[in-house]
């Protein structure tokens, strides 16, 4: 234990918070669910920018077909390799 009692504790404190939170992203289920997650960990205008990169680059990856699913990890990962599949071009356009 630290000679400061206080601090070790308030460090203790904020690592449990962190834990918390990191798991509430990690469990998430959706991108509305994990936006809100990361949001209350890291704060709403980061998350927001963050997310909407993200996004365009798995679009972009998408339309140049570099998009695939790893079939170990089951993720979705930007480029080809031995245990990846392609990911099909989004052809779904609404009613």
């Amino acid at each position: 234990m630290a000679s400061e009692p206080h601090s070790y504790l308030a460090f203790v404190t904020g690592m449990n918070s962190f834990l918390k939170n990191w798991r509430a992203i990690v469990a998430g289920r959706g991108i509305p669910e994990v936006t809100s997650a990361l949001s209350s960990l890291f704060g709403e205008d980061i998350t927001q920018r963050v997310v909407k990169e993200q996004a365009e680059a798995v679009q972009k990856a998408r339309r140049n077909r570099t998009l695939s699913l790893d079939a170990k990890s089951k993720s979705i990962v930007m480029g080809a390799g031995l245990t990846t599949i392609p990911v099909r071009p989004n052809t779904f356009f609404g009613d």
